[in-house]
Order: structure tokens, then C-alpha cells, then sequence
């Protein structure tokens, strides 16, 4: 009861025109933890976007390429790893892990129809050669003992290829 007493609400209105939702929600966090580089991504990617076109990117889109990058067996996400790898091979060079967020901005800062439809089509596919990570759910055993080796190798530095 002691927490509920203590619960405080804000709301936040924003003029479009004016404030710049993505930098407040870059640097606003009331959880107190880090957000993730594909948090803010992902926020970048649905934001201005009216709420039942945000439900279809999401569906059609992010929701495969989270799933596409989770690493069953640990239960983890690994989709900051997986835009950085999907942008070294874009830009052929290895962005820092803290700054994805800062080059996928910078190279689709032009959010328009084909971005929308291309890009994030193509990150989708990309996404599904992340058998990799979990090779438990391959199911041809073959490929599966294949999959699991390289894993046990930990040569993630191979991704992008």
C-alpha cells in the first residue's frame, strides 16, 4: 500500500510542430533501465505513424524480426546485435554496439514509402538467416549439429556474411 501511495502519474502532450517526441523518448526512461539500441529503433521506426499503420508495421514487420533474433535456449533478445550486423554489411564497416541506434538513423533518416515497404522487407528477410542462433530449432538434425558447432565457435564476427 506503502507503493501505491506513492505512485505519482504524469501525462505528456505534444505539439507536433513544436517538440520532438523521439528525442524526449530517447532520453526519458522512467524505468530507471537502459533502452536497448532496438528500443529506440523500433520507436523511430513506428513513430508519426498513425496508431493502425504502428499496428501493421509492427505485426507485418518488427514482431517477425524480434522473434527471428531471439536466442531461444538463453531467452534473450539479440535484435540491437542483429541491426548492427545488418548494417555492416550495408555499410561495410562495423558500427559501435552503443551507436546503432545513431547510424540506422543516419542512414534511414528518409522514413518514406519505400522505406516502409523495401528496407524494412528486407531486414525481415535478413532476419531469417538467424537460424543460426538457435540451431535447437532447425529440423533437419544435419544442419541442426552444423548450426550448433558453429555456435560453440562463438564466430559471431561472421554474421554479416
Amino acid at each position: 500500500m506503502n507503493g501505491i501511495n506513492r505512485l505519482l502519474l504524469s501525462t505528456f502532450h505534444f505539439e507536433r510542430d513544436k517538440d520532438d517526441p523521439q528525442r524526449i523518448f530517447e532520453s526519458l526512461n522512467s524505468t530507471g533501465l537502459e533502452l536497448s539500441q532496438a528500443d529506440l529503433i523500433r520507436n523511430y521506426i513506428l513513430m508519426d505513424l498513425k496508431p493502425d499503420q504502428q499496428q501493421r508495421i509492427f505485426s507485418e514487420f518488427w514482431e517477425i524480426i524480434e522473434n527471428n533474433a531471439k536466442d531461444y535456449e538463453l531467452n534473450e533478445t539479440r535484435v540491437s546485435d542483429f541491426i548492427r550486423d545488418y548494417l555492416t554489411a550495408k555499410i561495410k564497416r562495423i558500427p559501435v554496439k552503443s551507436k546503432v541506434y545513431e547510424e540506422f538513423k543516419n542512414r534511414y533518416s528518409d522514413r518514406n514509402s519505400v522505406f516502409y515497404s523495401e528496407t524494412l522487407n528486407e531486414l525481415k528477410e535478413f532476419s531469417y538467416h538467424l537460424e543460426i542462433n538457435n540451431p535447437s530449432q532447425e529440423s533437419d538434425p544435419e544442419i541442426s549439429k552444423e548450426l550448433h558447432y558453429i555456435n560453440q565457435l562463438e564466430v559471431n564476427v561472421a554474421y554479416p556474411f
